[in-house]
């Protein structure tokens, strides 16, 4: 079975190269490890799902999981906002410009994840016609890897109002065994997105650091504020990265999102409450 550990040498070997040469080629070559692991974990939890004797509830015209806030890492930012560039006519990239500016809005006024979920506004890159991914090729790790056993509860979710978020149905998830190693304590008790956000993040640190131009004899004394730029660095929100890159020169935004720039920081990072 697939599991977290499966991504940990690919990514450092990727993200490695990438702080050597932190081209857009390289960026785009750390997201291609991230969604290849991502889309065989998914392709995985499908065959484990029939063989436990569950149902696969996720299928093509299934959206009611495309109402929320999703996070993607930089390397995530620069692949499919190149993947739209080069794929999407003119009109789409304008709708989900408009979209994605519509949801920045949202999100920079109520705050929460939990209230643009009460809102349910479609994430930007949902055709609303047909219920399906306008970047389906593309998208995020996160989207990849949500797996439900159960349509109609994930109907009922979505209908409830009075929901926190969209509970993934997934039993299969409950099985997997992931090696819990030095980034957890045993009883931490986390998703499988939180997981591998975590891991992520571990993997990808160092390296920022010397991004951020700090020095590896300075790494006892990098101030909170540094850690904190980072981590909003590894925590972009799609909307709010489709809303920066869409706008103007896309080589330019892609250019700011690897030089760590402040304004990347302010402008793609969605805190939460």
């Amino acid at each position: 079975m697939i599991t977290v550990v499966d991504l940990e040498a690919p990514l450092r070997k990727a993200i490695a190269t990438f702080t050597k040469c932190h081209s857009t080629k390289q960026a785009i070559k750390v997201a291609e490890v991230l969604l290849d692991w991502g889309q065989n974990l998914s392709d995985d939890i499908y065959k484990q799902t029939i063989k436990l004797g569950f149902n696969n509830g996720c299928i093509k015209g299934c959206s009611y999981c495309c109402y929320q806030n999703v996070q993607i890492t930089p390397f995530e930012a620069i692949s499919i906002s190149a993947w739209i560039a080069r794929n999407l006519d003119k009109k789409s990239i304008e709708l989900i410009y408009e979209r994605s500016t519509n949801i920045h809005s949202i999100n920079a006024n109520e705050k929460s994840d939990y209230q643009r979920w009460s809102l349910r506004e479609p994430c930007p890159c949902l055709d609303l016609k047909t219920n399906k991914c306008l970047i389906y090729e593309a998208r995020p790790l996160n989207c990849r890897i949500s797996s439900s056993h159960s349509r109609k509860l994930c109907e009922n979710n979505f209908n409830d109002f009075e929901s926190e978020c969209m509970n993934i149905q997934s039993t299969v998830l409950l099985k997997l065994r992931l090696k819990k190693k030095q980034y957890f304590s045993p009883k931490e008790d986390l998703t499988l997105n939180s997981y591998t956000t975590r891991v992520i993040s571990n993997l990808s640190i160092d390296h920022f650091i010397k991004l951020f131009s700090l020095s590896s004899e300075n790494n006892n004394m990098i101030s909170s504020d540094t850690i904190n730029k980072i981590t909003s660095y590894l925590s972009m929100e799609l909307s709010s990265v489709l809303r920066f890159t869409l706008h103007g020169k896309l080589n330019t935004h892609i250019k700011s999102i690897l030089d760590c720039d402040e304004n990347v920081i302010s402008c793609c990072y969605k805190t939460t409450d």
